[in-house]
């Protein structure tokens, strides 16, 4: 059945050989796009869910729905996937996304302030901590967007890179210092 969204994010988690836990996460993506149509969730699933095959992944999808003056629907898909095999994953699934919907770019490129937001909220939802506990350690304004250095509480530092409209960010645990 289709259903009508007006966004889509895909999350995509890469842990170590450890396993699908948040203080495993080595690296992530978050993909966006303004969708604004209709479109069949369960056929969607079922074509993400066979770009992860045959490799073991872990997949969640929440469909969210509201009514209240103004409507709106979102579906939001989290996935998590071996380390080493991320890259490749998100490589599939936005070219899958590209071409099933328009992506709609805003007019005006991300802000600093928006990006480090995201980048902490990404963090967060990685790692499954407070928001409060990610500290921003330095942003850095690159060509084709920003690179933000991230911590948590634990001591584990994180590089997330934005593109500058803010519709990919990727999340790399940074190694650990010898000091």
């Amino acid at each position: 059945m289709a259903r009508y969204a007006d966004w889509l994010k895909v999350r995509v988690h890469a842990y170590d050989e450890n396993g699908p836990l948040p203080e495993n996460v080595e690296e992530g993506w978050a993909l966006a796009f303004d969708v604004g149509e209709r479109f069949d969730r369960e056929q969607l699933v079922e074509d993400i869910e066979e770009v992860l095959r045959p490799e073991p992944f872990v997949f969640e999808d929440r469909w969210s729905h509201f009514s209240w003056g103004a409507e709106g629907a979102a579906l939001e898909i989290i996935i998590g996937v071996a380390s080493g095999t991320g890259v490749l994953v998100v490589e599939r699934i936005a070219e899958l996304l590209a071409r099933r919907f328009r992506k709609r770019e805003s007019a005006e490129p991300t802000t600093a302030e928006e990006a480090v937001s995201k980048a902490r909220e990404l963090l967060a939802e990685s790692r499954e901590v407070a928001l409060d506990s990610v500290k921003v350690e330095s942003v850095e304004r690159l060509p084709s967007g920003f690179r933000i250095a991230l911590s948590v509480h634990s001591g584990q530092r994180f590089a997330v890179e934005v593109d500058e409209r803010g519709s990919l960010y990727r999340l790399k645990r940074e190694a650990a210092s010898d000091s």
